[in-house]
């Protein structure tokens, strides 16, 4: 399994923060990005964890 750089996707997450904070977004939006991304990522790693052991 590939290895992912975490530089790659935190320069990539702050260009897209940085792009949507320019253009006024409106919070909720980049909180409801940020609490999908973290439940996806924390159940995947989780289904990971125990699939692995």
């Amino acid at each position: 399994m590939p290895v992912i750089d975490t530089r790659l996707i935190q320069g990539g997450v702050m260009e897209v923060g940085h792009q949507l904070m320019r253009r006024s977004v409106d919070h909720t939006v980049l909180e409801t990005l940020a609490v999908v991304g973290t439940a996806i990522f924390g159940v995947g790693g989780f289904i990971y964890w125990i699939n692995r052991r």
